[in-house]
């Protein structure tokens, strides 16, 4: 450390110093949180049907699209049938109709027939074709209930629970399995207004979880909220965390220190400077007095802080010798010494 000293120095208060800074504070705020999965989805049956097989594996990985339960499908496939045979009729008297019609205006050409049976033709074209048009639909509702006899996953996860049993017979809509995404993992929490307007969607921060012997994770800040819950008070942020190896479970809880928005720059010094006066906050700094240096007792407003340092609104400019370290033992004007925190 540099030591500067002044003729008076026998007098002298020795003080350490260091120089007011530019800088933002990002203030943090502990809060619990709880785990809840990042997908979850209580499936059910769109059709009816007899269950025959369980194909997924409780607890056990599968992708979006593979199949997770069979039902009886036979009814489905007569039914298939059956609208894929009405429709080929359905297509055979819109070809013989559509045949009668050319005929029909050929006719009608060579004044054979009236303008009313050509119109009857025309008629029969149309009626044909809207018949077509309702086999073809009836067949794709069978070939979707067909395809829907076999419940799939529909995203990422695993089944955390069966409602149903093979042999069992389930009506449509009836729930069949609780199916959850646990690759990331959601934290939900509750902070004040006042934190909450002073959050960012993005900014990241740690999950401790004691559950897992003091495990720290990464969490990002997913979403803030903008009503209060009406119990607590309090507004709902939600946080992202990656789970790869599937050890955080839904109803785990997490100790999280939730980032503000970085104040705008200001002067920062270290928060062992501040004294406590009867109006107000102060410090001590060091200024140039002939060959020496002299404490002054200034006035300061101050704003948010986070560790040792907290930030400065008013009474300070950067580059002033802030005393951190001595300043108790002095009176404003007294002569000082310096300890230059930081020198080279």
């Amino acid at each position: 450390k540099a030591s500067n000293s002044s003729p008076f120095s026998e007098t002298a208060v020795r003080v350490r110093v260091a120089p007011a800074e530019t800088g933002t504070l990002a203030s943090r705020e502990n809060v619990s949180a709880v785990v809840f999965a990042d997908q979850s989805a209580m499936l059910r049956a769109e059709v009816p049907g007899r269950v025959i097989r369980r194909v997924a594996v409780r607890g056990q990985p599968v992708q979006s699209g593979d199949p997770l339960l069979e039902l009886d499908d036979a009814r489905l496939r007569l039914a298939l049938q059956r609208a894929k045979a009405t429709l080929q009729s359905s297509e055979a008297d819109l070809s013989h109709a559509t045949r009668e019609l050319r005929r029909g205006i050929k006719l009608k050409e060579r004044d054979t027939i009236s303008e009313k049976r050509q119109d009857d033709l025309r008629n029969a074209v149309e009626r044909s074709k809207a018949q077509v048009a309702l086999a073809e639909a009836t067949r794709d509702g069978a070939e979707r209930d067909l395809a829907d006899a076999t419940i799939r996953a529909p995203f990422d996860g695993i089944v955390e629970d069966w409602s149903v049993d093979v042999g069992d017979f389930v009506a449509a809509g009836a729930p069949v399995a609780e199916f959850v995404d646990l690759g990331q993992i959601r934290l939900r929490a509750g902070v004040t207004a006042s934190h909450a307007a002073r959050l960012a969607v993005g900014q990241a921060t740690d999950a401790v979880f004691s559950a897992l012997s003091e495990s720290r994770r990464t969490a990002t800040l997913e979403s803030i909220g903008r009503v209060a819950n009406s119990k607590t008070g309090t507004y709902e942020v939600e946080l992202k965390v990656d789970n790869p190896g599937g050890d955080l479970r839904e109803g785990m809880v997490a100790q999280v220190a939730l980032p503000a928005n970085s104040d705008e720059a200001r002067v920062l010094i270290d928060r062992n400077a501040l004294l406590k006066t009867p109006v107000g906050m102060a410090v001590f700094i060091a200024t140039a007095a002939g060959s020496g240096y002299q404490a002054e007792l200034r006035m300061v407003s101050i704003g948010a802080n986070s560790g040792e340092s907290v930030s400065i609104l008013e009474g300070l400019k950067p580059g002033e010798q802030v005393v951190i370290d001595g300043q108790f033992a002095l009176a404003d004007g007294d002569t000082v010494v310096l300890d230059i925190e930081n020198a080279p």
